[in-house]
């Protein structure tokens, strides 16, 4: 989980800093599917790492 974060981390921002820092406006496309899909990343990961915090804490 904490892998598969930080991979769509580096992602976005990497692609983002090309789109809008560097003028690349292909990456524009790439990224209006990247961002939601990280943000999905993202929820599912702190959701699993709230649920094996719990049971740790339960037991």
């Amino acid at each position: 989980m904490v892998l598969g974060a930080l991979i769509m981390t580096s992602n976005v921002l990497v692609n983002g800093y090309t789109a809008f820092g560097l003028g690349y406006q292909q990456f524009y496309f790439g990224l209006a599917f990247q961002a939601p899909f990280a943000a999905f990343v993202f929820f599912v990961a702190w959701r699993h790492w709230q649920a094996t915090h719990s049971q740790i804490e339960g037991s």
